[in-house]
């Protein structure tokens, strides 16, 4: 059976969505959907292990400001599709963060905030994730878990896989958070007691947040379909998508 998580030396959270149970009890396909954090610090032969995947298409979840600090993905052959469709007009403001109310409930107002925002093309970043012929397809934040963990709940959620598989395939993301910290800590000595300021939805996985999230999401929008009709597709694209990422 196929790794679910794909090992790279300086990106620690990129995983394959391939592998559960979706729509009609198929499975999703393997090695057609990825999820990642950062691509911008790969190097070789980081950059071989993304090309040997067959790659065709990044989008990138970032916001310009994002990519100017810390570049792109070195893929620059031609071969790969780029597209950056930032999902936030700014980062979070880690003042706003209230501790009595705790990690989830800042979590979950965030990802409906994005959910709901007018502002965040989510329908053009839907659109290349259910797009069959942008597939192998990467989709990437920094750290892969907020901004990168909605998409993956969204294309998980069409493809029919149930609620409590992409709760759990959310808080597989705290796997990494260690790697990342240690690597951070040996490359950034002089950033890590900033890092380490940093309120707790920011730097841990709070598993809950994503099955606290999505009986809201649903409860709001009626289906994950729904909810991409609404941001601009079509169900004759929905229905592709699931007719190319499930097996028979």
């Amino acid at each position: 059976m196929p790794e679910r998580r794909l090992r790279f030396d300086l990106a620690w959270n990129v995983r394959d969505l391939g592998g559960y149970t979706g729509a009609e009890g198929r499975t999703v396909k393997w090695g057609r959907l990825i999820r990642a954090d950062s691509l911008s610090r790969l190097q070789e032969p980081d950059l071989d292990r993304l090309r040997a995947l067959g790659i065709r298409t990044v989008v990138d979840l970032r916001t310009s400001a994002e990519i100017d600090a810390e570049g792109r993905v070195a893929l620059d052959d031609g071969s790969v599709a780029y597209h950056q469709v930032s999902l936030l007009t700014a980062l979070w403001d880690p003042a706003t963060y209230v501790p009595e109310d705790g990690p989830e409930a800042f979590l979950v107002a965030r990802y409906l905030e994005m959910l709901a925002d007018p502002e965040a093309p989510m329908g053009a970043v839907l659109s290349h994730v259910v797009s069959p012929a942008a597939h192998p397809l990467v989709f990437h934040c920094a750290g892969g878990k907020d901004r990168t963990g909605i998409v993956a709940a969204l294309a998980l959620g069409l493809l029919g896989v149930g609620l409590d598989d992409i709760a759990a395939d959310y808080a597989l993301t705290a796997e990494a958070v260690g790697p990342y910290e240690r690597w951070f800590r040996a490359t950034y000595p002089e950033r890590w007691e900033s890092h380490l300021s940093m309120p707790p939805p920011y730097t841990t996985v709070t598993a809950s947040a994503m099955a606290t999230l999505l009986p809201q999401f649903l409860a709001r929008y009626g289906s994950f379909e729904a909810y991409a009709l609404s941001r601009g597709l079509s169900a004759e694209r929905v229905a592709a998508f699931r007719a190319a990422l499930l097996e028979p």
